[in-house]
């Protein structure tokens, strides 16, 4: 996933776009401050994970942020339904988590220009 994070980050770049990434490799204990720090010096945040957004990183991100630091947030990952089964690729593309998926996502949320 940090793969896909990295390669959009630099798609947004190349688009004239400022993207930073922060690598959350848990939910719990969350960097709290990490992610505060980062999130001060952005007009917005975009989560990715590679599993369920609800109650997953992005939940958290969401409820730092409304308690610490409004900032619009756009939390990109798997809806909540049955997963299909094939290869990474495969998957990553169906459900939104390639690089291509990240950066539209990012775009058309209207929070980057």
């Amino acid at each position: 996933m940090l793969s896909n994070t990295l390669k959009a980050a630099k798609a947004l770049e190349d688009q004239g776009i400022q993207a930073s990434v922060l690598h959350c490799p848990t939910v719990k204990p969350l960097d709290s401050q990490a992610i505060l720090d980062l999130a001060a010096t952005c007009k917005a945040v975009v989560t990715v994970e590679n599993h369920l957004t609800a109650g997953g990183l992005g939940s958290a991100v969401a409820e730092l942020l409304g308690d610490q630091l409004p900032l619009p947030l756009k939390r990109v990952g798997v809806a909540d339904t049955f997963a299909a089964p094939g290869s990474p690729e495969y998957l990553f593309e169906r459900y939104g988590l390639d690089a291509a998926s990240i950066v539209n996502a990012a775009v058309a949320s209207k929070m980057v220009r």
